[in-house]
């Protein structure tokens, strides 16, 4: 188990996914025939198999984090001077599919930024999927605090810029939605949402073929019509209770 998620055969469109997709039709009309990518990782689906995945072992996972701490932080609290973002706020789940990103290429590629390609050089040293889960898994344990603001903006046109393009996948406050693969934003540096939004907006994220939710937040991220705009979604984010 991951966090109270498992791995399991992923059905061609996840239960409860048509309504969530539904709640906007900006989604839609953005997203157009891109749907959302569940990714093998349903929640709790009954009868639903453990494929290639033991039990999570975070203390194995203590060890294997231990390259990460110089960059991430011992707590997971992230570095801003190294562009290494909090882990502690992310679910398991999450953070496994984002190795898994790194270590397949669909993240970190040659267009990507010098810190999205160094993590798919350490995403590369673990061995197996099962190292991942273990690393995410150990991560799961630790708690820092959320750092400082940085990104000051008009919180209440990010609210409702929030409330049209985000919140229907990312929920009403930021918690996120794993059927979705979409992560908890509350809680996570504002310096770094920022950074990820003109990443995917530039295309240094989200343009590999095989990502299929990066590309849909590459149409969501594109909605905002400035950055301005984009800055004022961050401090609203920033403003919710993580």
């Amino acid at each position: 188990m991951v966090g109270g998620w498992r791995r399991t055969r992923a059905p061609s469109r996840s239960p409860g996914v048509d309504e969530l997709y539904a709640k906007t039709d900006v989604a839609r009309d953005v997203c157009g025939d891109v749907e959302p990518d569940c990714g093998g990782l349903e929640a709790n689906a009954p009868g639903g198999d453990q494929q290639g995945h033991a039990e999570d072992n975070p203390a194995r996972g203590k060890d294997l984090y231990t390259p990460c701490a110089a960059c991430h932080g011992v707590a997971g609290e992230g570095n801003q001077s190294l562009n290494a973002p909090r882990l502690s706020h992310l679910a398991p789940v999450y953070i496994v599919a984002q190795l898994q990103k790194f270590k397949e290429g669909s993240r970190g590629g040659s267009g990507a930024t010098d810190s999205a390609r160094q993590m798919a050089a350490m995403a590369a040293t673990l061995s197996d999927e099962q190292s991942m889960y273990d690393t995410a898994a150990y991560i799961a344990t630790l708690e820092s605090e959320q750092s400082p603001v940085t990104v000051k903006a008009d919180t209440e046109k990010g609210a409702s810029y929030y409330r049209q393009f985000c919140a229907a996948c990312h929920g009403p406050a930021a918690q996120g939605n794993p059927a979705l693969n979409s992560p908890r934003l509350a809680g996570a540096d504002d310096w770094y949402m920022l950074a990820q939004l003109h990443a995917f907006r530039s295309g240094s994220r989200g343009s590999e073929p095989q990502d299929r939710t990066g590309k849909q937040m590459r149409a969501m991220a594109g909605v905002l019509p400035d950055d301005e705009a984009v800055a004022a979604v961050v401090a609203y984010i920033r403003s919710l209770e993580q």
